[in-house]
């Protein structure tokens, strides 16, 4: 298949959550159940059935009828096994279990007919509540509710990050950034990397084509592997350094969501997967339907906030005029949130590479929030405002030619997505360079800030 087909056997269920494998599929409906399409060679499909483990296939979506007394809630695979991640924080496993990947204990693989098994396992983790979890080729590592880090099955390339290469049968804690909770974690081919709740991101594990961020290049036929979890830099040296927010890892590469430091969104480093199981049975209250009538009428109030930009200052900026070594510098400040473009522009400081414009601009109702719910792009409802993701700001720096066309010096895009409500805070954001080859120098100092007044 070339291009998107819609499966329309899903269509009516439900589905709320994607899982995916090294070569099978599952869906996540709103009711916990699971449909897995794919290879089952190995079981790792979850439907309860193997072929041997020559690789047969599900052509057609199926109920995992092995799961259907638990609500599921996460679904990830490697190479030939998969974890599943139940409402109470409990992950189950199936497939190959020969170097420890489904996390039950060595004497539990051993008492297997076979190095895989169809039949669904319970990961060995006692009392731990798990959040997320994500599986590598043949390793797995889990978020757990109070940010603690956990990793297992093959230890080859380093990468469950415990500085050895043995295989780990059950989960174990990543004592190395045990101190610094993470909210993510994502796992690649023999790779890992985790976020902490102060926006650090860690990686480890192999790295020969550079998908662990840690700038190091391939030396003759040397392959990087790092033992231990590593800080990744975005921007040494650089004040407004920008922070981890989440990370997906792919097999050989890895991408990370940023945010301005001092812009990120509040986040809660335990937070529960769902409700308390005594919640879940207890018989229902009177009192439970006021809330949910203030939360279907506070799901239809959008509220339009303010967004304040000053653009301060200037600093090492590209000399345009030769003769005096210097610029007429002046910015552009262009913001689009989805619907409209605003602009405004600053007064030409003369002759300067350090200017200071220190001049604010009020971008009235771009910003669409809503207060309790009802926001899909938001991960968890009820968080701190945040500001809509649509809303795009673009700071563009220019030399002033009073002869001539202007000529473009730079451009700053500055990532608002988290920005809090009433907050100041000064960033140095280094320009960029708007068309391949171009040369740039220097930053822009900012204050962006969202009001509700």
């Amino acid at each position: 298949v070339w291009f998107p087909f819609l499966i329309r056997s899903l269509q009516g269920k439900a589905v709320t959550s994607l899982g995916r494998g090294h070569n099978c599929s599952w869906a996540i409906t709103s009711t916990g159940k699971v449909w897995g399409f794919g290879t089952s060679g190995a079981g790792q499909l979850g439907n309860g059935d193997t072929d041997g483990g020559i690789g047969g296939s599900v052509t057609m979506p199926v109920l995992l009828k092995s799961l259907q007394k638990h609500h599921i809630v996460q679904a990830s695979g490697g190479i030939n096994f998969a974890m599943f991640l139940t409402e109470y924080g409990e992950l189950l496993s199936v497939g190959y279990a020969a170097n420890g990947q489904l996390g039950i204990s060595f004497d539990k693989v051993e008492e297997l007919d076979r190095t895989y098994t169809s039949a669904i396992q319970r990961v060995e983790h006692t009392g731990i509540v798990m959040k997320l979890v994500s599986c590598g080729d043949s390793c797995s590592v889990a978020l757990s509710d109070s940010g603690m880090v956990y990793t297992w099955g093959s230890g080859g390339d380093w990468a469950l990050g415990h500085g050895q290469k043995d295989d780990v049968f059950t989960p174990k804690l990543v004592s190395m950034i045990e101190a610094d909770p993470c909210v993510a974690v994502s796992a690649g081919g023999c790779h890992m990397m985790a976020v902490s709740h102060g926006g650090r991101l860690y990686a480890w594990g192999r790295g020969f084509i550079g998908q662990l961020g840690l700038g190091h290049r391939l030396d003759d036929d040397l392959e990087l592997l790092q033992a231990l979890p590593a800080k990744v830099d975005f921007s040494p040296g650089m004040e407004g350094s920008e922070l981890a927010m989440c990370v997906a890892c792919g097999h050989c590469h890895s991408i990370i969501q940023t945010a301005l430091a001092g812009d990120e969104p509040e986040r809660e480093v335990a937070r529960p997967v769902v409700v308390e199981p005594e919640e879940k049975t207890a018989a229902p209250r009177v009192a439970a339907a006021a809330p949910a009538a203030k939360m279907e009428t506070s799901k239809a109030v959008k509220q339009f906030l303010t967004l304040v930009v000053e653009v301060l200052s200037g600093r090492n900026l590209a000399a345009k005029d030769v003769e005096s070594g210097s610029s007429d510098p002046y910015c552009k400040v262009k913001v689009k949130d989805g619907r409209t473009k605003q602009k405004e522009k600053t007064k030409v400081i003369s002759k300067t590479r350090d200017p200071s414009w220190n001049e604010t601009f009020t971008f009235k109702g771009c910003v669409n929030r809503i207060a309790i719910e009802g926001d899909p792009r938001m991960k968890e409802p009820g968080q701190a405002p945040t500001l809509n993701w649509d809303v795009k700001l673009k700071v563009s720096c220019y030399d002033q030619d009073k002869l001539s066309s202007d000529e473009h010096m730079g451009v700053v895009f500055v990532p608002l997505a988290g920005i809090p409500l009433n907050r100041r805070r000064d960033i140095w954001v280094p320009l960029a360079a708007k068309i391949e080859g171009q040369r740039v120098s220097g930053d822009i100092r900012l204050r962006v800030y969202l009001t509700d007044d």
